[in-house]
């Protein structure tokens, strides 16, 4: 079910209201709840499908979870999702009527004088009807509860994903460190050895070349 809030009176209505509404307040601009984009009236006739609240919410790690909804859509949705999981047939035409109706109140007391006014129903009904209302409510709370804890679950094991791959990094960059050191110190090494056996070789070559030059004098 789409939802959309007037931009001229910031109401929230449902899509199959939006020309009702439109013709009653004059407003032809409305926004869509889900994806937030604006809509005259003929393009919101067509706009039938939108983001899932799934998408909404978790697309990029629960991208806006924690906003709080308008709680009149909450209630729209609620009543939106008790007529199509309702399957007593003695509360098909309550609930209908429920539906054609605006700003149906939240509070226990307030709807069940409301629907007793409004459709003319013996109390016994209203209560069946507000009982279906707490059962969905309710299971939607323990969904939301499921699905936060899902997506904490997901935050922490990707936050200790990242923490992991640091770690990972921040070695990698020690061993090459020390590596590199240890290459350099290595080099330096190996060139202190060269040149001091360069030397020793020189100096070896050096008194060489001084004794044959004495002992040859000495045998002239």
């Amino acid at each position: 079910m789409v939802y959309f809030v007037c931009n001229r009176c910031q109401e929230t209505i449902r899509k199959c209201k939006v020309e009702e509404h439109s013709h009653r307040c004059g407003s032809n601009s409305f926004s869509c709840v889900d994806c937030g984009k604006d809509f005259s009236l003929a393009t919101a006739q067509n706009h039938s499908t939108c983001i899932t609240e799934e998408e909404k919410y978790q697309g990029k790690l629960y991208n806006g979870a924690n906003k709080k909804e308008n709680p009149q859509l909450e209630w729209m949705r609620l009543l939106d999702e008790a007529v199509a999981k309702n399957t007593d047939t003695t509360l098909k035409a309550p609930f209908e009527k429920l539906m054609s109706m605006d700003n149906v109140p939240r509070k226990k007391a307030k709807f069940i004088n409301f629907v007793q006014n409004c459709c003319r129903l013996p109390n016994n009904i209203v209560e069946k009807v507000w009982a279906v209302l707490e059962e969905v409510r309710n299971k939607q709370i323990e969904e939301r509860k499921k699905r936060d804890e899902a997506l904490r679950e997901q935050r922490r094991k990707e936050k200790e994903e990242k923490e992991r791959k640091e770690k990972e990094e921040k070695e990698k960059a020690k061993k090459e460190k020390k590596e590199i050191k240890e290459k350099k110190e290595k080099k330096e090494k190996k060139d202190k050895k060269e040149k001091k056996d360069k030397k020793d070789k020189k100096e070896k070559k050096d008194k060489k070349e001084k004794k044959d030059k004495k002992d040859k004098k000495d045998k002239n």
